[in-house]
């Protein structure tokens, strides 16, 4: 990108510079281009999908994850929440700016007490083990924490359910997020082993 852009700025040839000088304010005014030309800017189109560093737990038939949710590898999306229970709103993006890695607990839309038990367990067993690497975060997709949840961390209120869909999160599931922003690991359904095996090939 650095080499194209290079040429086009050093071009010496009049013809090519003439035809620089008129499509480039043109093609400036196309959205779509300026978006594009942006995210290239700003590197956000980069992803580690083929990483030895990232990894994904299907825990069961490929149509769980198919087409729902950011896969590993790619930076992980946007959305806003409500912090429990003050109620007041965040930025997911706002929690991931933490220096330490950002587990996100999603409880699911309509799930057992049981499930989401399972879910917080795994939440806190790694917080025991990983607190000064990882903050963890239980996201409840309702306008309330529901009155059996066992959970100590910050939880976090996806009221209309927007941030669920996002990650594709219709059953409860886990994303690890890297400092840098983007997914490293996640499994749906979220299983404690799997996870743990990968957090001790990055860390040890």
């Amino acid at each position: 990108l650095t080499a194209r852009a290079t040429e086009a700025v050093t071009l010496r040839h009049p013809l090519a510079r003439h035809l620089r000088d008129l499509l480039l304010p043109w093609l400036a005014g196309i959205e779509a281009i300026e978006h594009r030309v942006m995210e290239s800017l700003a590197e956000l189109t980069i992803n580690y999908a083929n990483s030895s560093l990232v990894a994904e737990d299907w825990g069961g038939p490929l149509s769980l994850w198919h087409g729902a949710g950011p896969a590993a590898g790619v930076r992980a999306p946007d959305g806003t929440l409500h912090a429990a229970p003050t109620g007041m709103p965040v930025r997911l993006f706002e929690l991931l700016r933490d220096t330490r890695h950002s587990l996100l607990l999603f409880a699911g839309r309509d799930v057992t007490a049981a499930a989401r038990h399972n879910l917080t367990a795994i939440g806190m067993a790694i917080r025991k083990i990983y607190e000064q690497d990882i903050a963890a975060h239980l996201i409840v997709a309702d306008k309330e924490v529901p009155p059996d949840t066992v959970w100590e961390g910050s939880i976090l209120l996806d009221v209309e359910q927007s941030v669920h869909r996002r990650y594709g999160a219709d059953m409860p599931c886990l994303y690890l997020v890297r400092p840098d922003g983007y997914i490293g690991f996640r499994s749906k359904p979220a299983r404690a082993e799997r996870l743990q095996a990968y957090l001790e090939h990055i860390f040890l």
